[in-house]
């Protein structure tokens, strides 16, 4: 029994590509460079100290909390499964769920618009903005403030255009 059919035994698949399919694009030809005939991974030049002090502060809360999670958590479940000693292992769990929860709390309720301009972390910043517009750093959402053209000022303007 051959496990290898021929081309004719193979049932009239065509595993070419057609003519209408585009060229396959290769992501590496943007990072070869010629002179080590190797790839070249792109450098980030990014100084940890210019991220926002309250930003670093909970990134790592959050780290030591998922961390200590990650530890206690599987250790209380192999206390309990391997060992039957679920006066250890079920306060681990029970710890290790915890601290997990505290760090997605942590995780969902920072604000990223509360540390918008301000450099030194103490929330006095004379002029919002001025530090994250001068380093390229501003990113813009869009007008979020109420506007003549909002539908709730629509509603009262339709409502005073309709009473001539």
């Amino acid at each position: 029994m051959n496990i290898f059919p021929d081309e004719d035994e193979a049932d009239g698949f065509d595993f070419e590509p057609s003519e209408h399919e585009p060229e396959e694009v290769n992501p590496e030809d943007d990072l070869y460079d010629p002179n080590t005939d190797s790839l070249t991974i792109p450098q980030v030049e990014t100084d940890p100290s210019e991220a926002h002090p309250a930003v670093r502060k909970n990134f790592w809360a959050i780290v030591v909390l998922i961390k200590f999670a990650v530890l206690t958590a599987p250790l209380g479940i192999m206390l309990i499964v391997f060992e039957s000693n679920f006066d250890w292992g079920l306060p681990l769990v029970i710890i290790g769920g915890f601290l997990a929860a505290s760090a997605l709390y942590r995780y969902v309720t920072f604000d990223p618009s509360s540390v918008h301009g301000d450099s030194d972390g103490d929330g006095d910043s004379a002029d919002p903005g001025s530090d994250a517009t001068d380093r390229d750093e501003h990113v813009d959402y869009g007008d979020t403030a109420a506007t003549d053209e909002s539908p709730a000022s629509n509603v009262a303007g339709d409502e005073a255009a309709a009473d001539p």
